[in-house]
């Protein structure tokens, strides 16, 4: 019954993305309209250059989701897509570009491709490490990677940490292990170790 009821998921999601392919071409589009239609937009320099670290993650991310379907390829485009599509909004930038599948990515069950197309096992436990901050640092999107992952830290939290999964952190589903964290930006750097245990969330503020 679960195989079943998988297969019908990965062919409902095969349609909807379309092996993710439209995806690619929107952040192709998405990275065009940027350098072409929103420079008269009021946005800052800064702007300009965060979005367009955070589409080309997009189509990193999009690519290898549709190249090999598995829980942490899929969290990996979730993230990066919601990451854009959130600092789109936050930056006043259009959004058509990524509208129409907004709901659907917001909503995916990346657990449905627990077997990868490796095939053979049922999957492999994971857990989820989020790396945050609790101020601007004021030297604009932080890169951060683990096991040579990279994602984008865009936003902070001044009240407290978020939720797992929350927008403008840089997450990562990993296997249960201890691995090393690196960030950077152009006028800081970060290094410390983060462990992550199956079904659970690590939180690594930066400080």
């Amino acid at each position: 019954m679960k195989s079943k009821l998988i297969f019908n998921s990965l062919s409902f999601i095969g349609k909807r993305l379309s092996t993710t392919k439209y995806v690619v071409l929107i952040a192709l589009l998405l990275l065009v309209t940027i350098s072409c239609e929103e420079e008269e937009a009021a946005t800052t320099g800064q702007c300009d250059a965060q979005i367009e670290v955070l589409a080309d993650i997009l189509l990193e991310k999009s690519t290898a989701f549709g190249a090999n379907s598995t829980v942490s390829n899929c969290q990996a485009y979730r993230t990066s897509y919601l990451n854009l599509y959130n600092k789109m909004v936050q930056c006043g930038y259009p959004t058509s570009s990524l509208d129409s599948d907004y709901e659907f990515v917001q909503n995916l069950d990346c657990s449905i491709f627990d077997g990868g197309t490796g095939g053979g096992g049922g999957g492999t436990s994971t857990g989820n490490a989020m790396i945050w901050s609790q101020v601007d640092h004021g030297c604009g999107t932080i890169s951060v990677t683990i096991n040579g992952s990279t994602q984008i830290l865009s936003s902070y939290y001044s009240s407290g940490a978020p939720s797992c999964g929350a927008s403008g952190c840089a997450n990562f589903t990993l296997s249960p292990g201890t691995y090393s964290v690196t960030a950077s930006c152009p006028a800081s750097s970060w290094n410390g170790t983060v462990t992550v245990s199956a079904g659970g969330c690590s939180r690594l503020k930066l400080n």
